[in-house]
């Protein structure tokens, strides 16, 4: 059995209340303060556990600027056009995405308002 704050917690909770529903358990394992998997230095990179897609190789972005400027031709050039990235980490994402729609028209540029959204407050990324 470990001591970490995520098990306390969970254990605490069902103790108390018989069960946890599986959205409290993963926000308890992932984000609790003390010792949830994102509070803990770097989970991703080269010390980490894992890389994501952006942080091995720019062409994801590339390949998310292309797809967001054919969805805003085909909503007929709405501006602002908005695009939300949930999870966006330390923004390599959304910095290659805007490096690659540079090479786009210039008012699909000024249209796009790009929203990144994320709960993890640990160390950037790579």
């Amino acid at each position: 059995m470990s001591d970490s704050g995520p098990e306390k917690e969970i254990r605490r909770r069902i103790a108390r209340d018989g069960r946890i529903t599986f959205e409290a358990f993963m926000r308890l394992a992932l984000y609790h303060s003390d010792g949830g998997y994102y509070s803990t230095p770097a989970p991703f990179g080269e010390s980490g556990d894992y890389y994501t897609g952006p942080a091995v190789h720019p062409a994801f972005g590339a390949c998310i600027a292309n797809q967001l400027h054919r969805m805003w031709e085909l909503l007929d050039r709405p501006s602002p056009f908005h695009a939300v990235e949930l999870g966006a980490g330390a923004g390599i994402l959304s910095r290659d995405v805007f490096v690659y729609a540079a090479n786009l028209p210039d008012d699909f540029q000024m249209a796009v308002r790009y929203i990144t959204l994320d709960r993890y407050k640990g160390p950037a990324g790579p």
